[in-house]
């Protein structure tokens, strides 16, 4: 079940078969390396067929928004965007799922599927689905965070106390004017 220009994973190996043989097949990864797999390792090994049925693939990302925005609004900026891409398959149509209330971000998963061509179109697709997601959060005004933590610190060490009093008592606005 292997033809050529499948996007297959056998082993360790992964990318598009080139050549079938008698005796072995020809798989050229994503590194434009050829690597000659043995059609025996076809038979013993489990053997991933991408695009045997269709060409369409499955791609999965996980964008975080800010806490302060409406993850309502977001769930329908995500799903246009996604859906305006015109790689993105509307045959299985674009889902998005609000999945986890992380550490700094609301976080979506994003489930698309995009028709295979080529090594890097996957690479391609998903690239310009992102920037869509980041134009169209950016249009309605919802921030992406980074990851950031808050410290609070309960009682200073005596010598760093008297440290800290002489900075604060050098930059007082009446300490300026003398």
């Amino acid at each position: 079940p292997i033809r050529v220009d499948d996007w297959v994973s056998v082993g360790s190996n992964e990318g598009v078969v080139s050549r079938i043989g008698l005796r072995s097949l020809v798989v050229t990864t994503w590194d434009n390396q050829d690597v000659i797999i043995p059609n025996a390792d076809l038979i013993t090994n489990a053997v991933t067929n991408w695009t045997l049925s269709d060409d369409l693939i499955r791609t999965v990302l996980i964008v975080g928004i800010r806490y302060q925005d409406d993850p309502h609004v977001a769930l329908e900026v995500i799903t246009e965007a996604v859906s305006m891409v015109p790689e993105v398959s509307l045959e299985k149509p674009p889902a998005v799922y609000l999945t986890e209330f992380a550490d700094s971000s609301v976080n979506f998963r994003i489930d698309f599927y995009s028709m295979i061509r080529g090594q890097h179109s996957r690479l391609r697709t998903k690239s310009k689905v992102m920037f869509a997601i980041w134009d169209g959060l950016k249009d309605a005004d919802i921030g992406i965070p980074f990851p950031q933590q808050d410290i609070y610190i309960k009682e200073l060490p005596q010598e760093i106390e008297g440290e800290e009093r002489r900075i604060l008592r050098s930059s007082s606005p009446d300490q300026e004017a003398t």
